[in-house]
């Protein structure tokens, strides 16, 4: 009977006082009916029944509570392939980030060193072409030949435009002319006046006067002739150029695409290294390891459990309460847990963290939720236990 009473008052303790005033003495009333004597005056009964909500009427004492871990993880193989080892078992506490499993991993280890051959000898490439410095050389060495034949074509359009030479042979055939035309005239008059050697040098200077324009004239022909081929010379220097140009072009092209082949490598060289870490199974969490779903030895596809760990260090607390009694507004609210264990009654503070906008119709509660520490370890996931919400 005493355990009845006990629930009773529990079941009622987050009611309104005058519904448990009520409830009280409908108690007291059956008990005297049946003949059954209360073990406590009805005084005693009403202010047991009574003390929790007149001393803190804003509590509320939620219902079904139970414990279960804030974070927990599956903990999956990320590639498929054998275990090759299991480092924890089932009880052992771990750190995040702490190795708990491996898998068979020489291929991807050889993977990773073949990455890191591609890597250095894409660097090494990289580093020791010359290409775009040969091409910037021969490009140099072609504009400054152009240059040169531009000069000379230059040159050469000059002289041949030039008519000195031929009008100065002119003037020399006049002259030549003039003093044989004279020498003639004299001889004439004084057949002795003029030697006849001096006659026969006179006319030989005519005659080499004449053949010196017919040079003249013909050196520039030459020279116009050389300034077509200068011309043609220009012409394709230039085309050397431009196809030196475009050999430049060419050869940054390809010291582009030897930096991009450099963080191609470079990218591979990391992806191999992810894929040799995802034959490494880390604790995602600080906690305990509950089951080893998977042997050493077994193959594992991705995504297939191996190990199981639950964090205890924080512990949330669910429960139902009465729907018009707390809602959104109570979360941040203080919380007092307590729980029966083997070292006795634990009693914890913690916070609620959740009420859920949805009523239960039937029962009128809504689902609460709260979080406590469990430093200690005393509290384990599962319990039951007793949880009262404060009133802000």
């Amino acid at each position: 009977m005493e355990n009845r009473e006990w629930r009773m008052k529990k079941y009622l303790s987050g009611f309104h006082p005058f519904s448990v005033l009520h409830s009280s003495f409908f108690i007291f009333s059956q008990r005297t009916r049946t003949g059954m004597a209360p073990k406590y005056p009805v005084p005693t009964l009403l202010v047991l029944l009574l003390l929790p909500t007149l001393v803190h009427a804003d509590d509320v004492a939620a219902t079904a509570c139970f414990l279960r871990p804030k974070d927990q993880a599956e903990i999956p193989a990320r590639e498929r392939g054998q275990l090759k080892r299991i480092l924890v078992g089932p009880g052992d506490e771990v750190s995040e980030a702490q190795l708990l499993a491996a898998l068979e991993d020489s291929e991807a280890q050889l993977a990773v060193k073949l990455a890191e051959i591609d890597l250095h000898m894409a660097i090494k490439r990289d580093a020791e072409g010359v290409s775009v410095q040969t091409a910037k050389a021969a490009l140099d060495e072609a504009q400054q030949a152009t240059s040169y034949a531009l000069r000379e074509e230059q040159i050469s359009r000059t002289q041949a435009e030039s008519d000195i030479a031929v009008r100065q042979a002119q003037a020399t055939s006049r002259l030549a002319e003039d003093a044989l035309d004279r020498a003639m005239e004299s001889q004439k008059k004084f057949a002795s006046s003029v030697p006849s050697r001096e006659m026969e040098t006179l006319k030989t200077d005519v005659v080499r006067a004449s053949m010196e324009i017919e040079q003249a004239r013909y050196d520039q022909s030459l020279l116009k002739l050389r300034t077509g081929s200068a011309t043609v010379l220009v012409e394709q220097r230039r085309a050397a150029g431009r196809r030196l140009s475009l050999a430049l072009q060419d050869a940054k092209l390809e010291q582009q695409i030897g930096t991009l082949t450099v963080e191609q490598m470079r990218v591979s060289n990391d992806l191999a290294k992810v894929r040799l870490e995802r034959h490494r199974l880390v604790s995602p969490l600080n906690g305990v390891v509950t089951e080893k779903l998977k042997n050493a030895g077994e193959w594992v596809e991705i995504g297939e459990s191996v190990l199981r760990v639950i964090q205890l260090d924080t512990l949330y607390v669910e429960g139902f309460a009465a729907a018009d009694r707390v809602d959104g507004s109570d979360r941040g609210s203080e919380v007092t847990v307590t729980c029966q264990t083997r070292a006795g009654s634990v009693r914890v503070s913690g916070r609620l963290i959740f009420v859920s906008p949805e009523v239960d119709p039937v029962q009128g509660q809504v689902v609460v939720r709260a979080e406590i520490p469990n430093d200690d370890r005393l509290l384990r996931p599962g319990q039951s236990v007793e949880m009262v919400v404060h009133g802000k």
